[in-house]
């Protein structure tokens, strides 16, 4: 066979890339290995050519250009340069997560930026995160201080009606209760929603402060019309049961360490029985950690979207206002 016949494969995709904002003689190479089988290539400050414009414009132009940014804080060293970098990421609204290890106490508000408690060497940690930053739709961080203008969101209307009638089978599963919950969040919400799988400890594979396992969220839920009241993403454990008051705490604790772990801000128990045992939910729960009952849910987005019923629900925990 000639060399004019042969067909030479072509990749014109530009690849993808990540900046990583780190101290001096870090271990990078586990955060390079996950990166290098996302084919996303790393970068970091000692790859900014030396000629041309200054460091600082440099630095600007590959972070903006940047596919991920990410921080790694260290327990030893100063951290102003990584938190002004970080800074360059927000103002040029890059996908961000941080790694700040145990003893590392961030010096600026980073609610809203994904945020795992380990170091650069916990592999299924960030491995985690990784394919969650790039799973969710991009930051963006505009100032929106009031409810003004047209509902993005929207009721479902008579489907809550098939909805509660199938949520009333007898026998449903929690599984099948989170896939009717994702029927109705995909009909009111225009924006992104995950499902995320148990993820089992092996030995090794918890970050650090987790023993067994890492618990993921049932979902996590993306919408512009969160953000300015209940923080993107927002978490959503579903539970079919509780028993006792003992389980909605551990239930609680799920959800808290979930969002200790990701720095997010916001989550939401949505479960399917009564709780006659007691008398105010959000009594044991802190106020960034919501109760809804499904039931009550969907009868609410017959009108409503699902972000306006989220929204009623923080203004019925936070003002006194009873009605969704």
């Amino acid at each position: 066979m000639s060399d004019s016949n042969l067909i030479v494969p072509t990749n014109t995709q530009k690849m993808r890339n990540c900046y990583v904002a780190v101290p001096t003689n870090t271990d990078l190479s586990i955060i390079e290995e996950l990166l290098a089988e996302r084919q996303i290539q790393l970068i970091l400050s000692a790859d900014l050519p030396s000629t041309g414009s200054t460091f600082l414009e440099g630095l600007v132009n590959t972070i903006s250009n940047a596919d991920l940014f990410i921080a790694v804080l260290s327990p030893e060293q100063s951290n102003d340069q990584i938190y002004m970098e970080l800074g360059i990421a927000i103002a040029k609204e890059r996908r961000i997560f941080i790694l700040a290890p145990p003893g590392v106490s961030p010096t600026l508000d980073i609610a809203e930026i994904p945020t795992i408690r380990t170091d650069a060497a916990n592999r299924d940690a960030i491995s985690f995160m990784l394919d969650q930053i790039l799973e969710a739709p991009p930051r963006k961080y505009k100032p929106q201080l009031s409810w003004s203008g047209p509902q993005n969101g929207q009721p479902i209307g008579d489907l809550a009606d098939e909805l509660l009638k199938q949520l009333d089978a007898p026998g449903i599963r929690e599984d099948e209760i989170i896939d009717l919950l994702m029927v109705a969040l995909r009909k009111s919400v225009p924006s992104t929603i995950i499902r995320s799988p148990l993820f089992e400890d092996n030995n090794n594979l918890a970050p650090v402060g987790h023993s067994k396992r890492i618990v993921r969220p049932d979902l996590m839920v993306w919408s512009d019309e969160l953000g300015p009241w209940i923080g993107n993403p927002l978490i959503v454990e579903v539970k079919r049961m509780f028993q006792a008051k003992k389980d909605c705490t551990r239930a609680v604790q799920q959800v808290l360490d979930y969002l200790q772990l990701s720095q997010t801000r916001s989550g939401v128990i949505i479960y399917a029985n009564k709780m006659p045992f007691i008398d105010n939910i959000s009594s044991i729960s802190p106020p960034n950690i919501f109760f809804l009952e499904i039931h009550e849910l969907f009868n609410a987005m017959r009108i409503k979207s699902f972000a306006r019923v989220m929204i009623d629900l923080r203004n019925r925990r936070m003002h006194g206002i009873h009605e969704l």
